[in-house]
């Protein structure tokens, strides 16, 4: 069962990265919002898009599983960290996490959803993880 919502998190790579690629203006808002260079910001986009269908394939077909659920882990852990930084700004953008696809009215309330989304798939990762290192 573990396995199946590991999977799933690879799924949700997956389609975070079409998200992006479909529309990455609301991304383009937070990297602004984090001060990137203009000259840099479509170079970010697209490495961040490129990763996630990395990663996403990586876990939907456990590939390198150990090495997978690292990188994963630590993405994950680096999204959530920025996404804690936009939940205590003021008039912030919402995270652009999945491109257009907004669940929520307020940036705050969306960012807030992206870091208890992303605990939740850092816990399933750690369970899936220690599965791993077990063997």
């Amino acid at each position: 069962m573990k396995c199946l919502f590991y999977r799933l998190i690879g799924v949700f790579f997956i389609f975070a990265a079409i998200g992006k690629a479909s529309n990455s203006s609301p991304i383009e808002n937070v990297l602004y919002f984090f001060n990137f260079p203009s000259i840099v910001i479509q170079g970010v986009i697209w490495m961040l898009i490129i990763s996630e269908i990395v990663i996403g394939l990586a876990m939907l077909f456990q590939v390198f599983p150990l090495v997978t659920a690292i990188v994963a882990f630590i993405s994950l852990v680096f999204f959530t960290i920025m996404l804690i930084i936009l939940l205590i700004q003021p008039e912030v953008p919402h995270c652009g996490c999945t491109g257009n696809i907004v669940l929520f009215k307020t940036a705050f309330a969306e960012n807030l959803f992206g870091v208890i989304r992303n605990i939740f798939f850092l816990l399933i990762i750690a369970f899936y993880w220690t599965g791993i290192t077990k063997s």
